[in-house]
């Protein structure tokens, strides 16, 4: 029971029944709208409750400005100071005490926690605050605990709050007998008003002339949501440039600012004045900004999503969520009546997604992999998930971690990959600082890993293609450590929290070394990032596309000094187009691969097919990763490998591939005649030959290389007949008939009926059309002219004689004199020469 006197809240009438809920069961969830209260009154009522026999209560934030304002107003609620009953753990501030009865974390700590002692004896409550936002820590922080709950500790508690939940997933999860509380809305009305851009008009340019226009029509401190950092600065560049009122302050509110930054946001304004606050999507819960009644939402965030494609987290900008949407609407109501300005049009809002994915569907699993690993579970599917991580994900990300050393084949951790974890950063980065320790460059590894946790140092770096080479960071970093000014503009904040956390790391694993060594961080980076290791794609220094290891593309968007490096490690890349634009980059010596990851080199003997010459390709293939570093021909490829190669290569184009002549053709043809016609010999349509040319074609080919055109293809052909079967084709479907004149006329076998095309001349005194095939099919007769010209086609040479010919003969006689047209066809003399040469 709580003696502590709370703010008129709406939380406050829900409280008994949170109460009893807890009281009696060991899992709840309670949802209440932006405003009610939540994160700060139900701790502090519920921290001396009977259940809890002394322990604390933990409290889950999504980010460490929550959870460093959550803490600042409990403890204000009690008139304490915060370290005292209420404290607060982020991963660089820290400020509890043994007395602490409340405990409020940012929900990556409570995974290590829960790693460090399972049981958590300490503990008696875990509250998972804003769990709409489903981060991939809160999914696996509520996972573990579960799993906790079920096996070690049943007397645990689990408190699930959230303005806007998914509560039926939640309930399958946690089982249908879990008592779900409602609380009221916020507390006081919010106007919403739409107010679209116009089209084409850039969404900075349009919020700042909101904002503007709001501080003429509207009383009060606004808060304004943009997706990121950049899109910020870019705002207040247009407010500066405004001449807005003397007594109107602009200040940003994001992640990566130092504490005095952030509180001069979430302070009220001085009396007489008025804020602006350009916010990320931290504003949007478990904050109250002083004095703000109006919100402007540009609709907009920015989330990293893993791309399958890279094997990367990447962020992209999308429209916000309804229920984001409705998270932030709800900081205009928090003080006061308020307004929210929606920087889109209703029917858009009417297209809006209920929630976006969870992270644990979009983001890199890595982490979540080896975490799970260390606490026994190879298999996930073993766990409770509310949404379980996709099975490609965690392919990719296991793969990785074996190749690090974190994992074995089995998917078991390794000694080395429990020393990566007590690091407390990605594995990629906690496997960098280890082996740096372990090559004598302890601090040059820590802070080039630092890096990766904060923004960028350099002031608008990001799309200057001159500061894409991470060298030029640790090198600044190098002066700011020794008071010297560095060579370009800097984010001192920025570089001050990279510092500290690399001496937490120096100091994890013991090193003395102070020395930094920026020409090196490429060297190390590489044994972090393996897949991401790149070769220049030509030899040429203004080439700007490279290969990476794990085969994908990339190249600089122009012309770059780190082109002149054929080996560079690219930590981070843009990958929305068709091939991956590099943002920051190092360079690799190709020695140091060599010494320091050999299991990425590889040679190997490489067989294709190459259509232009038509033969196999045989090589010897030195590669690193999927990078083909250098190729020759091989001098003794393998008969047998160059046989199947080139078997299906004719099998993958088709029959086409092989060189077939005049005499081939023919000879396919005549058979192909005689099976249509009743005749038993084996199959010889397409599917049958490619289904079997190792037995029929392989036999013929040359050796050692198995030249296509260089085969006998009618010998092969033939080879699928015995002998008596050839006979039987020579017999029955000759390749030419001797007709009366005694010429010897080829038989045209292409068609569906055979074709003797031949001098009508040389056919005179044929009384009938001839047969083949045994006497059961009769040709079809192409007549020419004396030039080999049509003049009649027949399958009826009688019927033609006796009716066709008169009419022939008579435009035969006036075209040709000179030759032999009888009267009789019947019984003429067949000739091929004209009348003289017949002594006519």
């Amino acid at each position: 029971m709580s003696f502590i006197s709370f703010p008129d809240l709406p939380i406050i009438p829900v409280l008994g029944d949170l109460t009893s809920a807890l009281g009696s069961c060991n899992r709840a969830v309670l949802q209440a709208l932006p405003g009610a209260g939540k994160t700060t009154i139900v701790p502090l009522h519920l921290m001396h409750e009977p259940w809890l026999e002394g322990r604390k209560i933990l409290v889950l934030e999504p980010r460490r400005l929550a959870a460093r304002a959550a803490c600042m107003r409990m403890a204000d609620l009690l008139g304490q100071q915060p370290g005292q009953e209420i404290g607060y753990i982020t991963r660089l501030d820290t400020r509890t005490s043994k007395q602490a009865r409340v405990e409020i974390l940012t929900e990556g700590i409570l995974t290590k926690r829960l790693q460090n002692d399972p049981e958590l004896d300490d503990v008696g409550l875990i509250i998972f605050d804003e769990f709409h936002e489903r981060s991939i820590h809160a999914d696996l922080g509520l996972t573990l605990s579960l799993d906790v709950q079920e096996n070690l500790r049943e007397d645990l508690r689990i408190l699930i709050m959230s303005a806007t939940l998914d509560t039926r997933s939640l309930v399958h999860i946690l089982g249908h007998k879990t008592p779900v509380i409602t609380a009221p809305g916020q507390c006081h009305p919010v106007v919403t008003r739409y107010l679209p851009p116009e089209r084409y008009q850039r969404i900075e340019h349009h919020t700042a002339a909101v904002i503007q226009k709001v501080l003429v029509d509207e009383p009060g401190s606004i808060l304004v949501f943009l997706p990121g950092v950049p899109e910020i600065s870019r705002v207040l560049g247009l407010l500066e440039s405004a001449d807005l009122p003397d007594h109107v302050r602009v200040v940003p509110l994001f992640g990566n600012q130092s504490r005095a930054e952030q509180d001069k946001a979430l302070n009220p304004a001085p009396q007489g004045s008025r804020k602006v606050v350009l916010a990320t999507s931290i504003a949007e819960t478990s904050l109250t900004i002083e004095g703000i009644r109006i919100v402007i939402d540009a609709g907009l965030c920015r989330v990293s999503r893993y791309s399958p494609r890279t094997g990367m987290d990447r962020l992209e900008t999308l429209p916000v969520s309804t229920s984001s949407a409705d998270q932030r609407r709800g900081r205009a109501g928090r003080l006061e009546p308020g307004v929210c300005f929606r920087l889109w049009s209703k029917a858009r809002h009417a297209s809006l997604p209920p929630h976006l994915p969870p992270e644990i569907m979009t983001r890199d699993l890595c982490d979540l992999i080896l975490t799970l690993a260390d606490w026994g579970t190879t298999e996930l599917s073993d766990l409770e998930w509310i949404t379980p991580p996709p099975q490609p994900h965690q392919d990719k990300a296991r793969s990785l971690l074996i190749q690090l050393g974190a994992l074995d084949r089995q998917g078991r951790i390794t000694p080395h990959g429990r020393e990566m974890q007590l690091m407390g950063t990605h594995p990629r980065l906690a496997h960098l600082i280890i082996q740096a320790g372990k090559l004598n460059m302890a601090w040059t590894g820590c802070v080039t890993a630092a890096l990766f946790m904060e923004r960028d140092i350099f002031d608008h770096a990001r799309g200057n293609h001159k500061d894409r080479d991470i060298r030029l960071r640790l090198d600044a970093l190098d002066h700011v450590i020794r008071n010297k000014q560095p060579a370009h503009r800097i984010n001192r904040a920025v570089c001050k929290r990279i510092l500290t956390q690399a001496r937490l790391w120096k100091r994890k694993i013991n090193a003395k070394d102070d020395r930094l060594f920026p020409e090196s961080c490429g060297n190390l980076l590489s044994l972090a990032f393996p897949d991401r290791i790149a070769r220049r794609r030509s030899a040429s220094t203004h080439e700007t596309g490279y290969q990476l290891a794990n085969g994908k593309a990339a190249r600089f968007p122009g012309t770059d000094p780190l082109t002149t490096f054929p080996w560079l490690v690219i930590p981070e890349l843009d990958d929305k187009g068709r091939e991956a634009v590099i943002q920051l980059a190092a360079p690799i010596e190709q020695t140091w691969l060599e010494e320091h990851l050999p299991h990425m080199w590889q040679t190997r003997k490489a067989y294709a097919w190459d259509p232009a010459r038509k033969e196999v390709m045989a090589q010897e293939i030195l590669s690193f990763g999927k990078i083909t570093v250098r190729s020759s021909r091989l001098t003794r490829p393998d008969p047998h490998k160059l046989q199947e190669i080139t078997i299906r290569a004719v099998q993958e184009h088709g029959l086409n591939l092989l060189p077939w002549n005049k005499a081939s053709r023919v000879w396919l043809c005549r058979v192909r005649f005689l099976l249509n016609c009743g005749v038993e010999l084996p199959a010889h349509d397409d599917a049958t030959l490619l289904r079997e040319l190792e037995t029929w074609l392989a036999p013929f080919f040359p050796q050692p290389i198995p030249r296509l055109d260089t085969i006998d293809l009618v010998a092969a052909l033939k080879s699928r007949l015995s002998w008596d079967q050839q006979q039987q084709v020579e017999k029955l479907a000759p390749t030419h008939l001797t007709v009366p004149s005694g010429s010897r006329i080829p038989v045209n076998y292409e068609g569906e009926v055979p074709v003797l095309a031949v001098r009508i001349q040389e056919l005179f005194g044929w009384q009938q059309t001839p047969k083949i095939a045994g006497g059961r099919v009769g040709l079809c007769i192409h007549l020419l002219s004396p030039a080999h010209r049509p003049v009649q086609i027949t399958s009826d040479l009688a019927g033609f004689w006796q009716t066709g010919y008169p009419d022939v003969k008579k435009e035969l006689k006036g075209r040709y004199p000179k030759h032999y047209w009888p009267d009789d066809p019947f019984t003429a003399r067949a000739t091929k020469k004209t009348k003289k040469g017949m002594g006519l």
